[in-house]
């Protein structure tokens, strides 16, 4: 059925995701020092954080209707050993299963070489669609090719695929958030919490979509600020060696940027919180914070206790998953789709939930299996 954008909320929204990981060259951020700090910079960042702070609506633009049966879906996820691509996979695995299908599993490893070859896995499995989470269209065009000549119907969670330009077959469904408007609540709290004289060290993905839209926002947002400034522009691409290769980077990084040159650092995802957190406390530097995205719980226990992460701006992985397979649910079943938008929260402690408490608003898989006739 023909795609046609919708959105899922009246609230404000952004992404994820996922992370893919490398590190790559690094490029020097603007010229000089950060100019005079402004009392206005400093306001207009704090009323942002308080709105981007503030509990989302629900969706309440989607109709019930009755699934197919005996479906099989083929579910690449971006890298098993990324906390985050595990919990897209798992949480879809969980969506297919909840219609009564099969899920076909297949780890894309971190590895754009072998998401093509998922892709050919699963038309050789004769699956009746595929859902890629956090592998864009882009990055597999021949296979995108592939799948259309086989038949089989493909859709696309936290890719970014509607902010790229269009392959000759495109995923014919899109979960995502907002993801600069992501980039925007995490400068706008960097700014804020900084009281206007932020300095930082920003870390990119240049071949994942969500990571690149957000980080460019951030960048925007700390070159606008008068007091601020953006001391690097690191770009650091996948690898499934990302996490030793980051406590050495970071590492580094605080060699080169001693106390009071350096007060924040801005990772692609909480995925690499960890790394990040080993190396600042064994080099005792608490004068950095960290403020990311997607808020894996290793992150919101620091937020919590008033450790090295000070904010993250949250991907609602989860639901993002059971919002893409739904996508697909819906047409094979003969209804149309849309390129959804999913609501997202920005975490500060300032409204953290406890330990065990949910992060989304609402309970996503119940909202699903209302549409789905199914019961929870």
């Amino acid at each position: 059925m023909k795609s046609n954008r919708s959105f899922m909320s009246a609230a404000r929204i952004t992404v994820a995701v996922g992370a893919l990981i490398v590190l790559g060259a690094c490029s020097a951020g603007p010229p000089g020092g950060a100019g005079e700090i402004l009392d206005s910079d400093v306001s207009a960042a704090q009323a942002s954080v308080a709105r981007y702070e503030a509990v989302p609506e629900a969706p309440s633009d989607l109709t019930a209707f009755e699934p197919v049966t005996s479906k099989r879906i083929g579910i690449m996820s971006c890298g098993e050993n990324i906390t985050s691509c595990q919990k897209l996979s798992s949480a879809a695995k969980a969506a297919v299963e909840d219609l009564g299908w099969q899920a076909v599993m297949y780890d894309g490893t971190q590895d754009t070489s072998k998401w093509g070859a998922g892709i050919d896995l699963f038309i050789q499995n004769k699956v009746d669609a595929i859902v890629k989470l956090v592998n864009p269209d882009n990055a597999m065009p021949n296979a995108m090719d592939d799948a259309a000549a086989a038949g089989i119907p493909v859709f696309c969670g936290v890719c970014g695929n509607t902010n790229e330009k269009t392959v000759a077959h495109p995923s014919i469904g899109n979960a995502d958030s907002d993801y600069g408007e992501q980039g925007e609540a995490v400068a706008a709290w960097v700014i804020a919490d900084s009281g206007g004289s932020a300095k930082v060290l920003g870390i990119n993905n240049v071949l994942a979509t969500p990571v690149k839209l957000r980080h460019e926002k951030i960048v925007e947002a700390i070159n606008a600020c008068s007091g601020c400034e953006l001391l690097e522009d690191t770009n650091v691409t996948q690898d499934a060696n990302i996490y030793d290769k980051l406590r050495s980077f970071t590492t580094a990084k605080l060699s080169a940027y001693p106390t009071g040159s350096l007060n924040y650092i801005v990772p692609q995802t909480d995925a690499l919180f960890d790394p990040l957190r080993q190396s600042l406390e064994a080099t005792g530097r608490d004068d950095v914070t960290v403020a990311g995205f997607d808020c894996d719980e290793i992150s919101m226990s620091s937020i919590r206790d008033g450790g090295v992460q000070g904010a993250c701006a949250d991907t609602p992985l989860e639901w993002l998953s059971y919002a893409i397979v739904d996508q697909a649910a819906r047409h094979l079943s003969g209804q149309s789709t849309s390129d959804v938008l999913v609501p997202f929260q920005l975490f500060t402690s300032n409204n953290v939930p406890a330990e065990g408490i949910s992060k989304i608003g609402f309970d996503y898989r119940s909202y699903y299996l209302q549409f789905w006739g199914r019961q929870g």
